[in-house]
């Protein structure tokens, strides 16, 4: 996975790469029930915006 992601992110033509506003969590060390939480806290900020 890690070869094709370094392949996919330096292609010249439509590189792999995060949205501009796009929100990255790095997951590396975290179980599913933190990665969730994060997410969650996300999606509250997002919806208490005005």
């Amino acid at each position: 996975l890690s070869e094709r992601d370094a392949r996919d992110s330096e292609r010249s033509i439509s590189p792999l790469k995060p949205a501009d506003d796009a929100i990255v969590i790095d997951t590396t060390h975290l179980n599913e029930v933190e990665v969730m939480a994060q997410v969650m806290d996300l999606v509250q900020k997002a919806l208490s915006a005005p």
